[in-house]
């Protein structure tokens, strides 16, 4: 029940809010990663996440080399995306 920030409820609905927490990009493992690359749109490059053992500190700061070396993603407008998504 920490997680959930506020309970609204009328005779028609309930409403329960919860608070997604989410870990600092650094600290994801390759699973998360891989995760992170489906959830983006690139599902056949998130396997190459755990096979590589990419870990969130690899990518946490942008570094085109590794999207463009390892997992393939070469169009400026999808590495764009992925730049943003990191955040």
């Amino acid at each position: 029940m920490t997680s959930i920030t506020k309970i609204t409820s009328s005779y028609n609905h309930f409403l329960a809010l919860q608070k997604c927490v989410i870990r600092p990009v650094r600290d994801w493992s390759e699973h998360e990663v891989s995760d992170f690359i489906t959830r983006i749109g690139f599902p056949e490059a998130s396997k190459i996440a755990i096979y590589n053992k990419v870990r969130g500190s690899m990518i946490e700061n942008f570094d085109e080399e590794i999207w463009v070396d390892t997992f393939g993603i070469i169009g400026i407008n999808e590495l764009q995306k992925i730049r943003f998504e990191i955040g």
